[in-house]
């Protein structure tokens, strides 16, 4: 939502633009609500998951990682079976040394987050705890999130 505030500065969006794609699922709702992308590409994930053996999966929360990332860091790469040790941790905090952590070529241009991409760093949080009760802080209207999504979230372990 932030990022289609940002773009809007620039003149009127064209309803095909990719954001409102995203912020409006199923597309060209006239409702801009991310809630519903994020549940159907997270439902996408845990229909796919039900192909791969439970020891192939692991389940990480960004939040967590950007919260503590050293024990977040590690636990994933033992997982992976990957280096452990101080220094592959911290290069792991460096996202900005990463050949990725940019605009990208001509022709493909912001595959990533333009945010993060102005500034690639990993940016630890002291994130406070939100729920998933109450109105949601880009609506106007007062809704909350949809049933469904709130139940996905839980089993995310999201409260």
């Amino acid at each position: 939502m932030k990022l289609l505030k940002e773009r809007a500065k620039h003149g009127p969006i064209p309803p095909s633009h990719w954001l409102l794609s995203v912020a409006s699922y199923p597309r060209h709702s006239q409702d801009s609500d991310p809630q519903r992308s994020w549940y159907a590409a997270h439902m996408n994930i845990c229909e796919f998951l039900q192909s791969v053996p439970a020891a192939q999966q692991m389940q990480v929360r960004g939040e967590d990682v950007l919260t503590d990332p050293d024990p977040s860091l590690h636990c994933i790469a033992e997982w992976l079976g990957l280096r452990t040790d101080t220094e592959a941790l911290e290069a792991m905090k460096h996202p900005e040394r990463s050949p990725y952590a940019g605009f990208g070529p001509p022709g493909a241009r912001y595959g990533n987050d333009p945010f993060f991409l102005s500034n690639p760093a990993l940016r630890t949080v002291h994130a406070a705890s939100q729920s998933l009760e109450g109105p949601l802080s880009w609506r106007d209207d007062g809704r909350e999130f949809l049933p469904r999504v709130k139940r996905l979230a839980q089993q995310f372990g999201y409260q």
